[in-house]
């Protein structure tokens, strides 16, 4: 199974920023077959990301 974890945010407003942090801090853990991303939000971006991944987790703030 393919699985792809993506952490959204906005660096430049506070605490807008927890998805992506927490993606970077997934990025350490031992998780078979997931891919992890950092993403604006922006809609189209997004699903174009999950294209082709069984399961897809988002993290936003």
């Amino acid at each position: 199974m393919k699985v792809l974890c993506i952490g959204v945010g906005n660096e430049l407003r506070g605490d807008d920023v927890v998805g992506r942090l927490a993606v970077r801090l997934l990025r350490y853990q031992p998780l078979p077959d997931t891919s992890f991303i950092e993403a604006t939000g922006e809609g189209a971006a997004l699903m174009e990301a999950w294209t082709g991944a069984d399961a897809v987790f988002l993290i936003d703030a």
